[in-house]
């Protein structure tokens, strides 16, 4: 687990992130998150205005919005991302494989998104109370604590 501020160039390094974050701070952190996965510029990656570029493939693509799809079944919030807005894409990118950085919130440990490596451009924001509620995760996880509120 890491303790840090975020970098929210991070889909570029990470594909895919769960941050469980203090409930003391979690506010700041959903706000913080949501403001800055918004600024994040998908497109052709050549463009150097893009931060992001298009999944591999159809069923690459296919696979992580089934994830944003169960989230939602589970009663999962969406904050930004995936069919809330469309992308502004040239012509020529119209038919790639490009999906807008995801950010959910309100999912539990059970849940397949927490169980799976989603393998795409999904954040998982999820509140904890205590030490005990962290549990490890095996996927790229950040441990955002109450200390961590000067970072947001």
């Amino acid at each position: 687990m890491s303790h840090l501020g975020l970098n929210f160039r991070i889909w570029n390094k990470l594909p895919y992130l769960v941050v469980k974050v203090h409930t003391h701070i979690s506010v700041k952190v959903h706000l913080s998150i949501f403001a800055n996965s918004r600024k994040i510029k998908v497109g052709d990656p050549n463009d150097p205005a893009n931060m992001m570029g298009a999944l591999v493939s159809k069923e690459h693509l296919a696979k992580v919005t089934g994830y944003v799809k169960l989230a939602r079944e589970e009663g999962c919030a969406i904050l930004c991302g995936h069919e809330l807005e469309p992308l502004d894409l040239p012509e020529e990118n119209q038919n790639g494989y490009f999906m807008r950085p995801t950010v959910i919130t309100d999912v539990s440990d059970q849940s397949r998104l927490m169980q799976e490596e989603v393998f795409g451009p999904v954040t998982c924001i999820v509140p904890f109370k205590t030490e005990e509620e962290v549990k490890y995760h095996p996927h790229h996880m950040v441990q955002l604590r109450r200390e961590s509120a000067a970072a947001f």
